[in-house]
């Protein structure tokens, strides 16, 4: 059984390397592609992985069959594609049956099947290098020729028309002779380095785990975003290594202008429209949409322009609410990271966004309400606020339910003990916004925090896809004030 099972394990190998390879893609901004499943559920033979465009681009979707052959002891040819083996249908016709499926349910979409066996000659001098496609002469050769020969062998063993097969031949793909594991291995450390990612037998490993995972798990788990890949890149600690000192730096200005080294990159200075405890100036919506985003806006062009990593230094005395909307003004799917100045019985720490999450999480203590659009999240961290958060609540009226949580450990002053347990929070915090609008059936999420600012940084860099959140502040009299509303989209 072992002897039987050792190319099974080295074909589900290729298979999930290979599928990184091109997932991986997703990671550059520019990508045509906008998500791709592994082992698609609706796909039939082409199910190993499908690439899915953005609606922009009027590229078809890409539905990929991957086999491995542990040796090379023949290679694939025109008869070879359409023989059927112990009366299963033949390797062509499980790729047209998809084809036709697919073709009417997605529309535009091409077929590709990808193996490290090659192309015999009878085949290969039929195939274009340039893209994988097959050639046109298929089609325009004479009735006594070789290429009209196998044209009609290949009608009929799919009994398919004549236009049916030419259409499958011009959406088919043939990547033959690619790469065998230790060549593939090679390709994905290139590109894993050039988004950034450590590189090496056991990244690969982790990243194979984490896709094999995601298979055996089903349903959209197997559904692969920009930002689902971020989040298994974050959890698995594949990021490169920054350098200590960020090559850019950013001072803002809110509650203080004070001075924090070297002259910074960018500097904004917004005391004018906040004023410190105990007053709480804090300004309102039109002042953020007119003047506060839009020079945001301007230094993260700034720093786009810039050559080298997306890794700022940020410093500056500001409230919750305005650093959690800096953090979401310069977000990881944007490939930005930060160092923060964290202070932590009595010393300052430098906390960095590219830290490994640890196993920290939120755990919801209490929750109140209904079904409704307006939903309250309080996220408590350094302390127990769930008196004041429930008085907030039922002061309101436009709240139809509440959910407070806080880290499984409890909270208090050294709830998180590194920039790893801020992140884990800021990952969990994610999840739990998501989870809770979906169980209240909310429009909107309002949210109030209470944690460290490196804990607020952090989260604004993961808050997407959750529709409109508003967030509060302390006010003079120790209650609640709306701050910054942030369309998350």
């Amino acid at each position: 059984m072992g002897e039987q099972s050792a190319p099974r394990l080295e074909g589900d190998r290729y298979q999930h390397l290979y599928s990184w390879y091109e997932v991986l893609q997703l990671l550059d901004e520019k990508s045509p592609y906008e998500y791709a499943w592994i082992e698609h559920p609706r796909a039939g033979a082409a199910d190993d992985l499908t690439l899915h465009p953005k609606p922009s681009t009027g590229k078809p979707k890409k539905f990929f069959q991957i086999k491995w052959h542990v040796d090379h002891r023949a290679s694939y040819t025109f008869d070879s594609l359409v023989e059927a083996i112990s009366g299963q249908q033949s390797l062509l016709q499980k790729l047209f049956t998809s084809w036709l499926e697919l073709k009417q349910k997605e529309g535009s979409v091409e077929i590709w099947l990808v193996s490290n066996w090659s192309a015999h000659p009878d085949l290969g001098q039929f195939i274009r290098a340039r893209g994988y496609s097959l050639d046109k002469r298929l089609f325009q050769a004479g009735a006594r020729s070789v290429a009209a020969r196998i044209k009609e062998c290949w009608r009929r063993v799919l009994e398919a028309t004549e236009a049916q097969l030419e259409q499958f031949c011009n959406d088919l793909r043939l990547r033959l002779g690619f790469a065998g594991i230790s060549d593939l291995e090679e390709r994905v450390d290139d590109r894993m380095a050039r988004y950034g990612l450590r590189v090496g037998p056991k990244q690969q490993a982790a990243a194979i785990n984490e896709i094999a995972a995601r298979i055996e798990q089903g349903g959209d788990l197997k559904r692969l975003t920009r930002e689902a890949l971020l989040e298994i890149i974050q959890k698995m600690d594949l990021h490169a290594r920054t350098p200590e000192t960020p090559a850019i730096s950013l001072w803002i200005h809110a509650w203080e202008k004070q001075q924090y080294g070297p002259r910074p990159t960018a500097e904004l200075d917004w005391t004018k429209y906040f004023e410190p405890p105990p007053r709480r100036k804090i300004p309102d919506q039109h002042t953020w949409e007119t003047r506060l985003f839009p020079a945001l806006r301007r230094v993260k062009r700034k720093f786009t322009a810039l050559a080298g990593e997306k890794y700022i230094d940020l410093r500056g005395k500001l409230p919750l609410s305005v650093i959690l909307a800096v953090g979401f003004t310069f977000p990881q799917v944007g490939g930005y990271s930060f160092r923060w100045e964290q202070p932590s019985e009595g010393r300052k720490d430098l906390w960095k966004s590219t830290a490994k999450a640890t196993g920290l999480a939120f755990q919801v203590t209490q929750e109140q309400g209904a079904n409704g659009p307006d939903l309250l999240v309080a996220l408590a961290i350094t302390g127990d606020s769930w008196l004041e958060v429930q008085k907030f609540y039922q002061a309101s009226p436009k709240f139809n339910a509440v959910v407070y949580a806080a880290p499984a450990g409890g909270t208090g002053s050294v709830a998180l003990k590194s920039d790893g347990d801020a992140m884990a929070l800021a990952i969990s915090a994610k999840d739990l916004l998501r989870r809770s609008k979906q169980k209240y059936q909310a429009d909107r999420i309002h949210l109030v925090l209470y944690g460290p600012a490196g804990f607020s940084l952090f989260l604004g860099q993961w808050l997407n896809a959750l529709g409109d959140i508003v967030t509060y502040e302390r006010n003079e009299e120790g209650g609640y004030q709306s701050s910054v509303l942030l369309n998350t989209g």
